[in-house]
């Protein structure tokens, strides 16, 4: 397992069984891997002028049944460089091996044994809630240590989620108006995968769009 530098305990990960296909509805459309910054306040993490592409507006609604994943993805990123996101989780679902789990991934475009990714995700530990937080992901198809974030999710609550590449080997993850974390990757951004597992995720609006570094 690659390690990050980030004094936090480390998780587990769930795979999903299987996989079904969402569509979007447009509205209008760890080697090398560290953790360099966990604060809202730090100068280098102020929320940067988004400018919304046109076209890249979306509505999601992954509703999967107990022990089903739902996907959906974007793979002609071209010239974006961040995303905007207001999310909730309006229903969990039980299964006997796998958890509630939904994640916003960036993904390079490496052969599947060699995938690098990092994903935010929302997950039901232990079956309670609030629902907690946390970056996960894999380094030359090696799952990296997860580093926990502080906020946490009541269901059907609404979340404000930026994300942010513009800056060369560097992912920015802004979490509500109250946390944020940047980590440096050595991998380039090809693909953003929005996933869902035992439970419903709707996202309203998902925006891609452009930040200049």
């Amino acid at each position: 397992m690659t390690t990050l530098s980030v004094l936090q305990e480390a998780g587990s990960i769930k795979n999903r069984p299987y996989l079904r296909r969402i569509v979007a509805t447009p509205v209008s459309f760890l080697v090398g891997l560290a953790v360099i910054a966990q604060s809202s306040g730090h100068p280098q993490l102020a929320t940067q002028a988004f400018a919304p592409a046109p076209g890249q507006s979306f509505f999601l609604d992954l509703d999967s049944a107990a022990g089903a994943f739902s996907q959906w993805r974007h793979d002609e990123l071209g010239s974006l460089n961040s995303l905007r996101a207001l999310l909730r989780v309006p229903r969990i679902r039980k299964d006997r091996k796998w958890l509630p789990t939904f994640s916003i991934a960036l993904q390079s475009n490496d052969l599947k044994n060699r995938a690098n990714n990092l994903l935010f995700q929302v997950v039901v530990l232990d079956g309670k809630l609030p629902m907690k937080m946390r970056l996960t992901g894999h380094v030359g198809g090696r799952p990296i240590q997860e580093i926990p974030l502080q906020t946490t999710l009541s269901l059907n609550e609404a979340l404000k989620l930026e994300i942010t590449w513009a800056q060369q080997q560097l992912i920015t993850v802004r979490i509500g108006d109250v946390e944020t974390r940047a980590v440096r990757i050595g991998w380039p951004v090809s693909s953003v995968i929005v996933a869902g597992s035992t439970g419903q995720l709707k996202i309203d609006p998902l925006v891609f769009g452009t930040v200049i570094p």
